[in-house]
């Protein structure tokens, strides 16, 4: 970016913008003017008393002028927001199973040009009948509203399938600067969900979508098309969940007290991190048991720790197989309030019940996602 000085000896502040009349002769004081900013914004000058003002020229961008400034004192944080004449850019995406599409402007668009007349969006040639709805609206520097991200939400139920092409071409949508943007863009749908037995009708769709795109991934399944949401959740896949939603801590000591914990085993770490952190204290001093199937009472006593074992607000136990003093009674009644279980019917949690694989990625996502 060029940025330009110019000069005023007036005694009081000057109300225009300066002339090049009034730009200022840097030469006499061994100096440059204009200056190039470096990578910051950042630039330089010595000056001597008087006031002051800096035009700011940079190709795409409308000149900007900031105010005039006294010298002195020192001007040390001079800013101006420079506003960019280039039209707008538009990416889209979709996936399948979703009601919706989501476009992204690259810059904010005001909300009053981006409607079903100027931004139109088909599926295989075929324009789509859906609302537009913005995802960021915010107030421009003239009062206008504008956003960057849109979505278009299909109408009378509509999901997309994998492998459709989705296009949007937009005409007339406005920058916050006023530029008229034009163009259109194409995307094929993908189905980020890789397992055949997850459906998006299923309860747990979402949390184990969520699971396996979650960073670090929480579950890759059981095999690459496979999650068998329906099968027993062993103690060693539970700890390890719920390890690798915290972001795959390392812990804090090398000490194992569990003979069935063995190194290099998937769980390991997962296994000792849990110990550390008071999470579970295995099935005996010695034995973590990493193969038997987690229970309900289990999983969400894990969870409950891992919170540091918040305390319900309510002590209204609807249970009748929970006992007061039970280990997991307040972690049961804790993951009621927090909506993270419902229970297994109005009266009965079934505690010892065993816990399923999509039982215990939703516990979780319930817990850690929403």
């Amino acid at each position: 970016m060029t940025a330009t000085l110019y000069y005023s000896d007036s005694k009081t502040k000057p109300i225009a913008n300066a002339t090049e009349a009034q730009k200022w002769d840097a030469s006499k004081f061994e100096q440059s003017n204009p200056l190039t900013t470096d990578v910051l914004g950042q630039y330089l000058w010595m000056v001597p008393d008087g006031w002051w003002q800096v035009k700011y020229e940079k190709a795409g961008y409308e000149t900007a002028y900031s105010d005039w400034l006294p010298v002195p004192p020192v001007q040390t944080d001079v800013n101006v927001g420079l506003v960019s004449k280039t039209a707008a850019k538009l990416t889209l995406s979709g996936e399948a199973g979703d009601d919706f599409a989501v476009l992204r402007f690259d810059r904010p668009v005001r909300l009053n040009s981006v409607t079903v007349q100027r931004v139109q969006i088909s599926c295989g040639g075929i324009t789509l009948a859906g609302a537009l709805v913005p995802v960021d609206p915010a107030a421009a520097a003239d009062g206008e509203f504008c956003a960057t991200t849109f979505r278009f939400k299909l109408a009378n139920g509509q999901t997309f399938k994998d492998g459709d092409v989705l296009s949007a071409c937009f005409e007339d949508v406005m920058t916050y600067a006023g530029t008229a943007s034009a163009g259109s863009v194409s995307v094929t749908v993908v189905d980020l969900m890789p397992f055949t037995d997850v459906r998006t009708t299923d309860y747990f769709y979402d949390a184990v979508f969520w699971a396996v795109n979650h960073a670090p991934q929480i579950t890759n399944g059981t095999d690459g098309t496979s999650f068998t949401p329906d099968a027993g959740c062993t103690r060693s896949q539970a700890v390890t969940f719920l390890w690798r939603a915290m972001g795959k801590p390392e812990p804090k000591s090398a000490l194992n007290p569990f003979t069935d914990v063995k190194e290099g085993a998937y769980y390991y770490k997962a296994v000792l991190w849990a110990v550390e952190n008071g999470i579970t204290n295995g099935t005996s001093a010695t034995a973590f048991s990493p193969d038997a199937l987690c229970t309900r009472g289990q999983i969400v006593t894990f969870l409950h720790r891992t919170e540091k074992t918040q305390a319900p607000t309510d002590q209204t136990n609807p249970f009748t197989d929970v006992d007061a003093a039970a280990y997991y009674h307040d972690a049961v009644l804790w993951a009621v309030e927090w909506g993270i279980t419902k229970g297994a019917g109005s009266t009965a949690f079934s505690p010892d019940a065993i816990c399923t694989r999509g039982q215990i990625v939703t516990f979780l996502y319930r817990d850690m996602a929403k």
